[in-house]
């Protein structure tokens, strides 16, 4: 046809009646004629190979050739793409993931694809060098992940390819040498235009510094909020104790399981001052505090235990409380200083009265 003739650049009498290999080299005048298995074979009709024009330059083709009779003789019916244009995006496309694998390979983390269903088809060399585990021999997540991560990962992993969005883990990786880092791994999908997953992308980065910093801080937080000088804990709107440290629980004499979502508030004060937190509740729904409160909370063994109690409330978008946090402080003493100098104060003004009688 006319877009072969313009393909090739020869003109329709000098291709008609000559033989293909004019055309593809590949193919000779005794091969074609003599009706190879190549073009007969029904697996093998489309084939790539290299054409030739009348100029002398060459380019890829992709052949697709049917074999059929016309009354007794053989024929074969070739189309012929020019591949030239595909052939450069590949090259290109293989550069470019030569390029992605140079570059991967040079930086710390363990970067690594997977196919859709999310059976990991590369690895950087990141992995092997930190493990010294090939990253392809049986088990390799078996032996590389920490025994108490193994399963929470695989699971994640099985979940994770179901969904199209980020995904986050951490876990523990043995490293050369038995010794565990903790490591973040991320997951992104690559989707066509029909939100259809092409490719996972994912990394693996040590955080182990930075996860003993927040397992330190976090300790440090721990230790201060219970054995602060002052009692902390925290209510439900509805009272109940969510939450104690360390300090109040010492001064009440009672175990953390013996308060934790079993006790109120208010059963472990005096009627009377149950009474009078209930109306402060108005001021702590309006102004969400309650400062300088005095109370009289009942220890286990029966005894008072007289605080002073400034509370928080912590509201949710519509202003409703969500819960109350509370500090106390222990005013026994303090108390008893003022009973004294209140006692004190009486016997002066007594003593006093009876100067002023004398006289």
């Amino acid at each position: 046809n006319d877009q072969a003739l313009e393909l090739y650049g020869y003109s329709r009498e000098e291709l008609m009646g000559a033989c293909v290999d004019i055309i593809d080299g590949t193919l000779s005048h005794t091969a074609v004629h003599g009706k190879p298995d190549l073009l007969l074979n029904e697996e093998n009709r489309r084939y790539e190979t290299i054409h030739k024009r009348k100029d002398g330059t060459h380019f890829p083709a992709e052949v697709n050739i049917r074999h059929f009779e016309i009354m007794g003789s053989g024929c074969f019916q070739s189309i012929v793409r020019d591949i030239t244009q595909r052939k450069q995006y590949e090259k290109a496309l293989i550069e470019s993931e030569e390029r992605l694998k140079l570059i991967t390979n040079t930086i710390p983390q363990v970067v690594f694809t997977a196919r859709p269903n999310g059976r990991i088809d590369f690895v950087n060399s990141r992995f092997e060098a930190l493990t010294g585990i090939r990253p392809f021999r049986n088990n390799v997540l078996e032996e590389a992940i920490h025994p108490d991560d193994f399963e929470k990962v695989r699971t994640f992993w099985r979940e994770a390819v179901k969904q199209i969005k980020e995904h986050q883990i951490r876990f523990r990786m043995r490293l050369r040498g038995g010794m565990y880092r903790w490591f973040l791994g991320i997951t992104i999908p690559l989707c066509d235009e029909n939100l259809n997953i092409i490719k996972w992308f994912g990394s693996a980065t040590d955080i182990d510094e930075l996860e003993n910093m927040v397992a330190q801080r976090t300790a440090d937080l721990s230790d201060l909020y219970n054995n602060a000088p002052c009692g902390y804990f925290t209510l439900s709107k509805d009272c109940v104790f969510m939450k104690i440290n360390d300090t109040a629980l010492k001064w009440l004499g009672y175990l953390r399981s013996e308060i934790i979502e079993k006790k109120t508030f208010y059963d472990l004060v005096t009627p009377e001052s149950g009474e009078a937190f209930k109306r402060k509740m108005n001021a702590l729904i309006t102004l969400g505090v309650a400062d300088n409160l005095q109370y009289e909370m009942r220890r286990k063994n029966g005894s008072v235990l007289i605080v002073l109690l400034n509370a928080t409330a912590v509201k949710d978008n519509l202003g409703n409380i969500v819960m109350i946090r509370t500090t106390i402080i222990d005013h026994t003493e303090r108390q008893q200083y003022e009973n004294e100098i209140l006692k004190l104060n009486n016997i002066l003004q007594s003593h006093a009265s009876e100067l002023e009688e004398s006289n």
